[in-house]
């Protein structure tokens, strides 16, 4: 991680909110939200630089290989002004709205739905055989977070996010930090696609909260200490958050193999393939939590499932435990494959979610 992380933005021609941006990466370093959500990390304080304009051009379609290299030539032709590149610092580049950045890896065009609306990288310097971190944010016309974001605020939550993710995991590549999870709870990575600290919050509600020395829409962040305590696990909490969940018994261990054959233990619960099967599931939440509440169970079977599977939900109080059906959307494999928990208030103001392990045998 950057111990004392300093950010330089970097806004390519047709950006139109470089003066937001300035500001909101000002307030940002100076912000109680800052330190609350990396001070666990090991990362200080933040210094935030102006905006630098460059004058390189992007085209009107970019890979994310292409967009490297004009990273490499933004901060060349502005080392004048900036300086050499500096492992210390997180370069944040900026797109204008007619540049369509696409992901040909993974076969993604940013800020479409369900694809990301920035990410965070590791740039390795020719000239100065460096590497440094990097983050960047297309224009994207709307937010997946939230429909009634507008201006700088459609882009303000991700960027939160990034710098965050930057400061805590720099190096991606040469020198990972906190980017993965203990071997027992691996399947959390897999459920929500990444693992680093904000990723483990995207899919909470609510995952934005305005601080008011901010003004502007920020991401909520991943944080042990804050799950140990019981009071949730993404911060900042909201004022007058009671957080609750639903959480599925787990009676055996069973090994899971990541994509390059790495082994993990893991809590499951065991199931036959092709037989249906319920989770018995437990509301947990302090004297003043919300009830009634509801869950669903999901097994994510495949990249599809969240998106096609038409769970049962069922209804509790916290400290009841009842059996939940798992829904399912592909034809069942023998294997161990991610069990899903979401858990709701009944005005469904709130939604966690909590991983476990099912394993088809």
């Amino acid at each position: 991680m950057l111990q004392a992380p300093r950010v330089q933005p970097v806004y390519f021609p047709g950006f139109a909110y470089a003066s937001d941006i300035d500001t909101f990466f000002q307030r940002l370093a100076r912000s109680t939200y800052w330190p609350s959500v990396v001070a666990e990390y090991g990362v200080r304080g933040l210094t935030a630089f102006p905006g630098y304009a460059t004058n390189v051009a992007l085209p009107a379609t970019l890979s994310h290989s292409d967009l490297r290299n004009l990273q490499v030539q933004a901060l060349h032709e502005g080392s004048a002004t900036l300086g050499s590149p500096r492992a210390d610092t997180i370069y944040a580049f900026f797109l204008g709205p007619d540049s369509i950045l696409t992901d040909t890896e993974l076969g993604q065009t940013f800020c479409e739905d369900g694809t990301p609306s920035a990410n965070h990288d590791e740039l390795f310097i020719p000239e100065t055989q460096t590497s440094v971190a990097v983050a960047f944010f297309p224009t994207c016309p709307t937010s997946s977070t939230s429909s009634t974001l507008t201006g700088v605020d459609v882009l303000t939550p991700a960027v939160s996010r990034e710098i965050v993710e930057a400061a805590t995991d720099p190096f991606v590549y040469s020198n990972p930090a906190y980017g993965e999870l203990d071997s027992s709870h691996v399947l959390w990575a897999v459920a929500m696609n990444e693992a680093e600290v904000g990723d483990l919050c995207e899919n909470e509600r609510p995952n934005l909260i305005t601080p008011p020395d901010i003004g502007h829409p920020v991401r909520r962040i991943w944080s042990n200490r804050s799950a140990k305590a019981g009071t949730g696990p993404c911060v900042p909490v909201p004022p007058g958050e009671v957080y609750f969940n639903a959480v599925a018994a787990m009676p055996i261990r069973a090994t899971y193999y990541d994509r390059v054959l790495r082994a993990y233990s893991v809590p499951a619960m065991d199931a036959r393939v092709g037989l249906a099967v319920s989770a018995q599931i437990s509301f947990r939440g302090g004297r003043t939590a919300p009830s009634p509440l509801t869950a669903a169970a999901f097994e994510l079977d495949d990249a599809t499932s969240l998106s096609v599977e038409q769970p049962m939900e069922v209804t509790g109080a916290p400290g009841q435990t009842v059996l939940a059906p798992v829904a399912t959307s592909a034809p069942m494999e023998t294997g161990l494959v991610p069990l899903v928990i979401r858990a709701t208030d009944a005005a469904q103001t709130a939604v966690h979610y909590w991983v476990g392990g099912i394993n088809r045998n």
